[in-house]
């Protein structure tokens, strides 16, 4: 597939249910999450442990075979990169609300895992 036709992709949260949702539930040969898809390319990730941060760092550059994938700490610097389509959001739930506001805002489409908030 072209890349201009492929969604640009960074993950919020890459815990237990964000790798999953990432990678699948045990990643083989590029199968399963968003990054055994083709029209889809994951180019970053955030999280706030750095070991997370970096096993899901190694798992794209795994799938992609290169090291460009991009790690952040903090939320807001991924939001800032205008080359990023959409998200997926695995936080945990009381970020949820915050983190899907600003992603809104910076008119990224975006899969968060539920609950969405914890109120109306």
């Amino acid at each position: 597939m072209p890349p201009s036709e492929r969604i640009v992709m960074g993950c919020i949260g890459v815990g237990g249910q964000g790798t999953r949702g990432m990678a699948g539930g045990i990643w083989v040969q590029g199968r399963g999450g968003f990054i055994g898809r083709k029209d889809i390319h994951v180019v970053a990730v955030c999280d706030v442990n750095r070991q997370r941060r970096d096993h899901a760092c190694g798992i794209v550059n795994s799938r992609y075979g290169t090291k460009d994938c991009a790690t952040y700490d903090r939320f807001e610097d991924l939001l800032a990169r205008p080359d990023i389509d959409a998200l997926l959001i695995a936080t945990g739930e009381r970020w949820h609300p915050l983190i899907s506001i600003a992603a809104a805002k910076a008119g990224k489409d975006m899969y968060c895992e539920k609950p969405m908030s914890l109120t109306i």
